[in-house]
């Protein structure tokens, strides 16, 4: 089944069973192929504890297995399907997506989109369209998301297809939030919850609260975020979500930091980051260690800042989180001011400056322009008069 993965140097059967017991396998974050799975290796991990106490019921495993990332085996069906290629696409567009991998989950739905089309696939049209709309999200082509959203209901209007009309004004939601743009994200957020309400889903009705906890943080209404998110960690727990319960740990985080509570700010941060490490969602894992940073940097200590800060920009570099990296560069420039290392400052400050630029966060880019002329005046104001 896994042919030659993961001890391409072994060939007995007993060798490898032997191997497995004594548990010399290699680390799944360490290895290319065993990267994509770190979720079910976690879990397995998990089940292996010598206290049967420890180990996780039927009932856990079922509800972490269908939050994985999966391809189904194509053997025994006839390759020259275009249904069955368009589901296989959008199979492993998902599994790409899921491991924070979204130049080649676009690859394959921007496939899926043609193939759908040329077998006038309405539904699946529609299905990669959305999840086109998703990459776009994570990409920041805020415009291009919302696109897709777009041309994605419009078909599941047609079709009449109210759960995924509501996942599409959820997304949408998500793309309103981070362009400020906060009442039409609590509309589509207000829509997608209604048809949730109406049809019983818990994921979908946690996943809105996550949004709305994102919009009233945005707003400054700490109260009304707290509420969302800690509603939704608790529906996230219960359904076995980890991403989302990871997520809204985060918000709650963003939240309590916001407020000056950071006993509580790195709890929650701490706890998320451990989730998203055990399942291996890297995106998640940089987001908490970031928070964690500003927690630490807010109360002067510079070096666990600095570790956390590190982390997380090691993380974006390594799955092209293009403004996660501009972010924690803007965040390590603040560090290095607070210390007073200036000229440090200003270097982290301009590289983040110019990797605002490319991905055309013009509003970031003013504002990181501001701390160089503070760290740097005498440059700033030098180059402004030339």
């Amino acid at each position: 089944m896994t042919d030659k993965v993961p001890f391409p140097e072994l060939n007995a059967a007993g060798v490898i069973t032997l191997t497995v017991i004594q548990g010399a396998v290699p680390s799944p974050r360490e290895d290319g192929q065993l990267g994509q799975i770190v979720a079910l290796c976690s879990m397995m991990t998990d089940c292996w504890a010598f206290d049967p106490k420890a180990r996780p019921s039927i009932a856990r495993c079922c509800n972490e297995l269908q939050w994985m990332p999966s391809v189904p085996p194509s053997g025994g069906k006839p390759s020259s399907s275009k249904a069955l290629s368009v589901e296989l696409l959008m199979k492993k567009g998902e599994m790409h997506y899921k491991q924070n991998d979204s130049e080649n989950a676009g690859l394959m739905f921007q496939q899926a989109v043609s193939l759908a089309r040329s077998a006038g696939n309405q539904r699946a049209t529609a299905d990669a369209l959305y999840w086109l709309g998703k990459v776009y999200r994570c990409q920041v082509k805020h415009t291009q998301a919302e696109e897709s959203y777009t041309r994605a209901y419009e078909i599941y209007a047609r079709l009449r297809n109210d759960k995924d009309r509501a996942n599409v004004l959820r997304g949408l939601g998500h793309v309103y939030c981070v362009q400020s743009k906060y009442t039409q994200a609590a509309e589509s957020y207000a829509g997608a919850q209604e048809i949730y309400a109406r049809f019983g889903s818990n994921m979908g009705r946690a996943n809105v609260l996550n949004g709305l906890g994102d919009v009233y943080n945005a707003q400054s209404k700490y109260t009304q975020a707290e509420e969302s998110y800690t509603l939704a960690q608790e529906i996230f727990a219960r359904i076995g979500g980890n991403v989302g319960r990871a997520n809204a740990l985060c918000g709650l985080g963003d939240s309590y930091h916001a407020q000056s509570k950071y006993t509580e700010a790195e709890e929650s941060y701490t706890l998320a980051q451990e989730i998203d490490a055990r399942i291996g969602n890297d995106l998640g894992r940089a987001h908490a260690l970031a928070g964690l940073g500003n927690v630490y940097r807010a109360q002067s200590k510079y070096t666990e800042a600095e570790d956390s800060y590190t982390r997380a920009q090691e993380i974006c570099a390594r799955i092209g989180d293009d403004l996660g990296r501009a972010n924690t560069l803007h965040r390590i420039g603040h560090l290095r001011r607070s210390q007073g290392r200036n000229v440090e400052a200003a270097a982290h400050y301009t590289e983040a400056k110019d990797m605002y630029a490319q991905i055309g966060r013009t509003v970031d880019v003013e504002d990181v322009s501001r701390w160089l002329a503070v760290v740097l005046p005498d440059q700033h104001s030098s180059a402004t008069s030339g």
